[in-house]
């Protein structure tokens, strides 16, 4: 990966020469745009895996080469972490998403191109419960990664279909106790409260009982109750709307209302 700047200064040439040449590079297939600016330069073969992590050895598809590549060429040498759904994908629980990172706030974040989501957060938690893989890029504990796709619902596609199915069929990637501890580390109550109706749900529902779900009891009780002062929360599944329709459930105990039927969403998680 490279920019247009990198290529002007290489080569010695003008910014119109430049943009230019690389225009013509393209339509011979030696070079790809990849955004404004940036450019992936075909010629040049990708780095093997062993160039890039901290301990050889082998990766879930949700890292690769190619893709420190491109994070290099996004971030430069800003710290990241593989988050959420695809963390969990790497910890070994299957999972087919878009792969999701983290950088801490003010950096660039304009991933357009390259196909991953961007987030940004305080440098605060940005590492904290994470693993090092290279030496620029972290990825979420299985504890922490389960517990933000419920605390930020909106970052990860569906997260409760996948996270119902982690849990049903018992990918014990983690325990509910350490996901306690995360949230007691980070102060995470309201992703607590969404997986616990989660579980809840899908333990107490006809479908699950018809389906044969076996759901680890734990998981209910990661916080059975909201505390005082705490607001209701939307679990939101199924439904990706800023005005979703009315309550199908409602989890008095937790204050967490659900937009689609616990037998719903058990239904989803056994597909």
């Amino acid at each position: 990966m490279f920019t247009t700047g990198d290529f002007e200064r290489a080569a010695g040439v003008r910014p119109s020469s430049a943009s230019r040449a690389l225009g013509e590079f393209a339509v011979r297939g030696l070079v790809g745009k990849i955004r404004r600016a940036t450019w992936r330069n075909f010629a040049v073969p990708w780095p093997a895996a062993d160039q890039w992590l901290l301990e050889p050895g082998p990766v879930s598809h949700h890292w690769s080469p190619e893709w420190e590549v491109e994070l290099q060429a996004a971030y430069g040498d800003a710290p990241r972490r593989v988050s959420g759904l695809s963390a969990l994908g790497m910890a070994g629980v299957p999972v087919v998403c878009r792969p999701e990172v983290c950088v801490e706030d003010g950096v660039a974040i304009d991933t357009s191109g390259f196909g991953f989501r961007s987030w940004s957060e305080g440098a605060g938690t940005l590492l904290a419960q994470a693993s090092r893989i290279t030496d620029h890029t972290w990825v979420s504990t299985p504890a922490r990664a389960v517990l933000e796709c419920a605390q930020y619902p909106y970052r990860s596609h569906r997260w409760e279909e996948h996270i119902a199915r982690m849990i049903t069929n018992r990918f014990d990637v983690c325990s509910p106790d350490e996901v306690a501890a995360v949230a007691d580390e980070l102060g995470w109550r309201a992703g607590l409260r969404r997986l616990s109706s989660l579980a809840e749900g899908l333990i107490t529902c006809a479908a699950g009982w018809e389906i044969g779900f076996d759901v680890d009891p734990d998981w209910a009780r990661l916080c059975q109750t909201a505390g005082r002062g705490d607001q209701w929360i939307h679990l939101a599944p199924l439904y990706r709307t800023h005005n979703p329709p009315g309550d199908a459930h409602r989890d008095v105990a937790r204050r967490v209302r659900w937009q689609a039927t616990p037998e719903a969403v058990a239904r989803q998680a056994s597909t």
